[in-house]
Order: structure tokens, then sequence, then C-alpha cells
């Protein structure tokens, strides 16, 4: 490609807010201008406005819909981290209360966020083995249940499945606007379940490509990529 971009969010101290952090957002653009490498300014991407917690190892990536990308905030009130990739704008969006979460992590295993032909922002959950399908109503900071799955009652019947399975939370592998690939926690055993209809699929090919399965098996907590800007402030972005 002889023009693209590059857009990288950076996690940063606050400018006012003391142990809190705020995004910042860098772009790498390549075309006939030169490009390069660009620090965008947080009054125009509204970034001193949104306030995170101040350890980058509470902020997952949680997916990207209808033009923007997400980051889960976790250890708050389930608030979402937006960036508009054409606005080149940060926005915090409310997600449910703590009276509705239950206690639930927010995490690349278990919270993700899809779009739809639709243009609704949905968010796909799973709390206690229930693989739960949330959509905000237009115009508003609703959030409402459209579709439950319990994992433990679908599966039965399907090949390979073992009675020791979802003992522990099922954890999201991969999320598409059309389907998530799930698998329990106790071993590697892949099927995919279609939003729109909940149909439970084990012999489909997308099931065949889990990449690594279980947070045990990563380099946790996430490594971080440090710089400096032109004052001399130290900057964290998760790799």
């Amino acid at each position: 490609m002889s023009d693209f971009r590059v857009v990288a969010v950076l996690h940063e101290y606050h400018e006012s807010e003391e142990d809190r952090a705020m995004p910042v957002a860098c772009v790498f653009s390549a075309g006939s201008d030169g490009g390069g490498w660009r620090v965008l300014p947080s009054a125009s991407t509204n970034s001193a406005t949104v306030s995170l917690p101040g350890a980058s190892d509470s902020i997952s990536f949680a997916g990207r819909a209808n033009g923007a990308l997400y980051w889960a905030i976790g250890g708050e009130d389930g608030a979402m981290l937006g960036f508009d990739e054409a606005a080149l704008e940060f926005s915090r969006v409310p997600f449910l209360t703590d009276d509705d979460t239950n206690g639930s992590s927010y995490d690349r295993w278990s919270f993700r966020v899809v779009g739809g032909e639709d243009g609704a922002l949905r968010v796909v959950r799973m709390v206690r083995n229930e693989l739960r399908v949330h959509a905000r109503r237009r115009g508003s900071d609703e959030w409402v249940v459209e579709r439950l799955l319990r994992l433990r009652e679908a599966t039965l019947g399907l090949p390979g499945r073992s009675e020791r399975f979802f003992q522990r939370n099922a954890m999201i592998m991969a999320a598409h606007e059309a389907y998530v690939l799930v698998t329990p926690q106790e071993k590697t055993w892949l099927f995919s379940v279609e939003l729109e209809t909940l149909r439970v699929e084990r012999e489909h090919e997308r099931n065949k490509y889990p990449g690594q399965a279980f947070p045990s098996e990563l380099p946790w907590p996430p490594s971080l990529t440090a710089c400096t800007d032109e004052r001399g402030r130290r900057r964290r972005s998760r790799r």
C-alpha cells in the first residue's frame, strides 16, 4: 500500500487528576506528504476529559465496531473507552452500573465489542458461563440484553463435550459481528456461537484456529513500551 495510517493509543498520567491517567493518540501516516509519526493534541482528541485508572493493566482492548475502537475499563463502573477513527477523538462510553455487573470481569476473555449491519453498538459478555449479547439503544446510554445463551446446556451432546467443562467461566477467543469463538477454561475445546440465532457449532472451519487459549500461557501483565514526549514526560503504551 502506498497510502495508509497507523494509530497508536498510549496510557499517560493525567494532566490534572492525581493517580489517574488519560489516553493519548499518536498517528503514523504514509503518503505523498512524507508522512511520519505525530502526537495528536489532547484538546483536539478530547483526551484530557477522559479519566482512566492509573494502572494500565486494568484496561483491555475490546474490539472495533462502526468506525471506532473500544477498550474495556475494569475495576470501576464497567465503562468503555472509545476512539472515533474518523474524528480522531476519545470518549468515555457508559456501560452497566455496578448492580448490573455482578462482579464480572472486563477483559479480553470475557468482554468484546462487535458491530452489526444495523449500526448498533453491541457488547458480548461471558458471565458465569452465560453468553450475553447487549445492545445500546439508539440515541441513549441504555443497554438491553438482546440474547442470552447458557453454555452448559447449549453444548450438551456435542462431540468431545466433557462433564468437567464449565466449572470456571468460559473464554471468548475471537469475536465477529456474526459469531463468537469460545472455549472452556478446562481444555481448549473450541466452538462458535452465531449471534443472530445462538446456534452452537463445533464442526466449522473457523473453529480450528484458536491462537493462545489461556491467560496463564501469556506474558502477564502485558508488556509496556515506554517513550517520552518533547517535555520529557514518560508515556506507556500497550503492545
